[in-house]
């Protein structure tokens, strides 16, 4: 099973973990059992091995996002003592529980783009094929995109040059800026 949950991006529904084994288990057995399972919110299991900041961004009901996501891919940025997390904008059935998350929130609503699931008749074969993106937080480019539109202005240089070299390589970092809105590259250029 903890190949199931790392195929999934380490996080996966109630019903994507009964399809991948077809269900020949109930989810209480499957849980009971599985030391590198958490239940971070009611209907959503995720890998024991995740760090406690993408847990609580599951258990407020969102993804790990911005400078936060950042922080986690390895970049050494200031996140001021704050969760910032992704919420969906288009709703869901579970709404999101910023109380939960166990430290003070960003909150940030918009999509919330996540690589689709692997069936789970393909699980294995995926898993060799090429790593899928977590499902705990956001991929380092949508994060520094956001980031360029939430963090002060004073601070923006240096969150690019953080990310610059050490999570994203510097062509990548130029497309993210170069994309940012008109009114962020303004204040990119005062302060450089």
């Amino acid at each position: 099973m903890a190949l199931t949950l790392c195929a999934f991006g380490h996080v996966a529904t109630t019903a994507e973990i009964l399809a991948a084994v077809h269900g020949q288990e109930s989810i209480v057995d499957i849980y009971q059992q599985s030391s590198y399972l958490v239940r971070p919110r009611r209907g959503v299991y995720a890998c024991a091995h995740l760090r406690d900041v993408e847990l609580a961004a599951l258990r407020a009901g969102g993804v790990l996002d911005c400078v936060s996501a950042l922080r986690t891919a390895g970049a050494e940025v200031s996140d001021e003592g704050c969760l910032h997390v992704r919420f969906q904008a288009e709703g869901s059935r579970a709404r999101p529980r910023p109380d939960l998350a166990g430290a003070p929130l960003v909150s940030h609503w918009s999509r919330v783009q996540t690589e689709r699931r692997p069936a789970a008749a393909n699980l294995i074969e995926h898993r060799f094929r090429r790593p899928v993106l977590s499902r705990s937080r956001l991929p380092a480019p949508e994060a520094l995109r956001q980031a360029l539109v939430c963090v002060p202005p004073e601070q923006l240089r240096g969150v690019i040059e953080a990310v610059t070299g050490t999570v994203l390589p510097f062509d990548e970092v130029r497309r993210v800026v170069s994309a940012a809105p008109r009114r962020v590259r303004a204040q990119l250029m005062r302060a450089w």
